[in-house]
């Protein structure tokens, strides 16, 4: 089954189990929250409390930011990437612009975050609205100037 969290507020103690899918673009998961091994959680706003990543589970990433330990990863937009990387904390900001912190324990520490090492974790590099918006304001410009080059 699939879920889709797009606002409000989730509890404690919610569960991906094998074969379902949790959609997370914005609201609030609580604590505890559990993606079992054939789960898929994929995150790109909102904010979630601690999530234990079992073994053979998958947690994707989507954000325009992202550092390991404090230093920034060089990605490539829109190609995404696999953290095999534990112990560490993994931090940036969301698609939607809210920032994230997850201690990436490969041990479970009661309150903290869990991301077993059979658990696949990934990150998506997307570019901010306002640099796209940039991309797309330069590109219209240099038409332009091309244009009245031409004529």
């Amino acid at each position: 089954s699939t879920v889709n969290i797009s606002g409000g507020t989730v509890g404690s103690r919610f569960n991906a189990h094998s074969g379902s899918t949790v959609n997370i673009s914005g609201g609030t998961v609580g604590s505890n929250f559990y993606a079992y091994s054939g789960s898929t959680v994929s995150i790109i706003g909102g904010t979630v409390g601690n999530i234990y990543a079992s073994s053979g589970s998958t947690v994707n990433i989507s954000g325009s930011e992202f550092f390991l330990d404090g230093m920034p990863l060089a990605l490539e937009p829109g190609l995404t990437t696999t953290i095999n990387n534990r112990n560490v904390l993994l931090s940036g900001l969301l698609a939607d612009g809210t920032a994230f912190e997850l201690n990436l324990n490969s041990n479970f520490v009661w309150g903290q975050h869990l991301f077993e090492p059979g658990a696949t974790l990934t990150v998506t590099l997307v570019p901010e609205p306002s640099t796209a918006l940039l991309g797309i304001g330069l590109l219209l410009v240099l038409r332009r100037v091309k244009r009245a080059a031409a004529a």
